[in-house]
């Protein structure tokens, strides 16, 4: 008789700390689930915020190309060439943060076309309004317009992506820090 008691008393002392302890290690394992999920949303919001830039930049560019095509004031450039630096570094930052074939070839389409607007367009409309200041030079050509509405396209379904995605991460964080919460409450009730 005993040795029975002895042993429900070390049952009785080890359980409830198998117990914590079966708990701690579940909730270790939940929180580094919800870590991981909160870098990716937090990734996925630096990867949208990246595209409004990129979008931005080239929106820049554009009206400083025509501002500077009406008026032949030399200021309206700046906006143009900061984006000319700018932009190549924002699209490799992209380039680098993004997963998927279908986003990479959206953002090599989207350099694509801002390359050609650069060179068909605004570099056309620059060396016309220096050489004789005739108004308006390729500004506001229907290829110019082309190429502008289709990057805003490409950019708008680049970022409607990765809204998507962002909305499943943020579920999933949600899901993950709720999931670490019935751990505890669990384990605490248990031990």
């Amino acid at each position: 008789m005993p040795h029975s008691f002895y042993v429900r008393m070390v049952i009785a002392a080890v359980m409830p700390f198998m117990i914590m302890l079966t708990g701690c290690i579940t909730l270790y394992q939940a929180s580094q689930v919800e870590q991981r999920t909160a870098r990716s949303v937090a990734q996925t919001l630096g990867v949208i915020a990246d595209a409004n830039h990129l979008m931005r930049l080239f929106m820049d560019a554009e009206t400083a190309q025509r501002g500077y095509a009406l008026t032949r004031d030399g200021d309206y450039l700046a906006p143009y060439q900061r984006a000319l630096s700018m932009f190549p570094r924002t699209l490799g930052t992209l380039r680098d943060s993004v997963q998927g074939e279908t986003q990479q070839q959206r953002l090599a389409r989207a350099n694509r076309l801002f390359r050609q607007w650069v060179k068909n367009v605004a570099n056309v409309s620059i060396v016309e309004t220096q050489g004789n200041g005739s108004g308006l030079p390729g500004a506001a050509t229907p290829a110019s317009k082309r190429l502008v509405d289709e990057f805003r396209v490409i950019m708008g379904n680049f970022i409607d992506t990765e809204e998507a995605s962002l909305h499943v991460r943020q579920s999933d964080s949600r899901d993950a820090a709720m999931n670490a919460q019935r751990i505890m409450i669990v384990s605490i009730l248990l031990a």
